[in-house]
């Protein structure tokens, strides 16, 4: 009797363990995106940041490659390291461009504003248009308070307002 009984529990003990080494099996192995895809996923994920440059930050390949199985990793880093390499010129450019036509747009945003005797242009407005990592970055705040403590000690074009 005690002979079945271990036999019993023994089998019971072998088939748990098959069972739970199945499961940890599928759900290790649950994600098969082809590396093709991850590419090709990281490549959109960098043109549409390049579409929307003032609000985004560029691309982490580590934060990326985080989501990846491990043995996915080592096969896609090099992959990554060329679309950053490819990406993140323009992306620099972009947000070097934006920056310079905010200082264009608030200088004649002031200029509109003193023509039409209207409030001049609020800083914190335009300052919270882009990401805080590039408001930080670029120093938006303060070169946008310079140009507006400098607009506002300029001596108007059109001679002395009254």
């Amino acid at each position: 009797m005690l002979r079945r009984l271990r036999l019993a529990l023994t089998w019971v003990f072998i088939v748990a363990v098959g069972y739970m080494g199945s499961v940890l099996y599928t759900s290790a192995r649950k994600d098969q995106t082809p590396i093709l895809a991850r590419v090709e996923l990281y490549e959109g994920e960098w043109k549409n940041a390049l579409e929307h440059v003032k609000t985004t930050l560029p691309l982490s390949q580590e934060a990326f490659l985080t989501k990846a199985p491990v043995w996915q990793r080592g096969k896609l880093r090099p992959k990554l390291a060329a679309l950053d390499n490819e990406y993140q010129p323009e992306y620099n450019r972009r947000a070097e461009r934006l920056v310079e036509e905010l200082r264009n747009d608030f200088v004649a945003l002031w200029d509109e504003a003193l023509e039409n005797f209207a409030d001049t242009p609020s800083v914190e407005k335009l300052v919270q248009e882009f990401h805080p990592a590039h408001q930080e970055r670029y120093q938006l705040r303060k070169v946008l308070t310079e140009l507006d403590r400098a607009a506002g000690e300029a001596p108007p074009a059109h001679g002395p307002r009254h």
